[in-house]
């Protein structure tokens, strides 16, 4: 199955890539962020390097439904790895560019040698094979050295951009917003889309 809408030859693509769980305000404007795409994809993975499905998360299934209430065309795959997933989607369009939009806190990720047997020629890779960049949401700290220093060893400067978006949105996370659930702060339904408050309530999730 496809993981792409129709696009045309050389589209330029977002990619929104993450647990949505739930999905919050800062999803949703950071989905939007950018005028200049021919695409917006959020995109959910069935397999993170990092995260498991824990007693109180929403389903795949659960997530996929609030992923469609925000309005985007959205995509599945089996796949942990930035690297994996930009040559799957660059496999199906070979013209086409992707800007992977991604938190400070993934980059860093991204740019740790212990998810790769060789990092800098995996990374060259992603982004001169697959024709990928990675445009980061700025936050206080997204200044360090390590990861600027990681940057330069591959060769992708020019490919690591900061995304014009504004702070007020990058506060409301999901686990913020898992939490007050949990503990009955009902301060929640101000960092999720109405459409998102309704669906927690009518599945009543993450409240055990």
């Amino acid at each position: 199955m496809s993981l792409l809408p129709q696009l045309r030859h050389g589209a330029k693509v977002l990619i929104l890539d993450s647990s949505f769980n739930p999905p919050t305000l800062a999803h949703l404007a950071l989905a939007r962020c950018g005028n200049d795409y021919d695409a917006r994809i959020l995109m959910l993975s069935t397999t993170n390097a990092d995260k498991k499905l824990t007693p109180g998360d929403a389903t795949h299934a659960q997530r996929q439904s609030m992923m469609a209430l925000l309005g985007f065309h959205i995509t599945v795959i089996d796949e942990p790895t930035f690297v994996g997933k930009a040559r799957r989607l660059h496999a199906e369009m070979p013209s086409a560019t992707w800007d992977f939009l991604m938190g400070w806190d993934t980059v860093e990720r991204v740019f740790a040698e212990r998810y790769y047997k060789d990092m800098v020629a995996e990374l060259r890779g992603f982004f001169f094979d697959s024709r990928a960049r990675i445009v980061y949401a700025p936050r206080a700290g997204s200044g360090g050295i390590d990861v600027w220093a990681a940057v330069e060893r591959v060769g992708a400067k020019d490919k690591v951009v900061p995304a014009a978006i504004s702070d007020e949105f990058l506060a409301h996370s999901s686990t913020a917003v898992r939490n007050a659930i949990k503990s009955g702060n009902g301060t929640w339904r101000d960092k999720v889309p109405p459409a998102i408050a309704e669906y927690i309530d009518k599945e009543r999730l993450y409240s055990t």
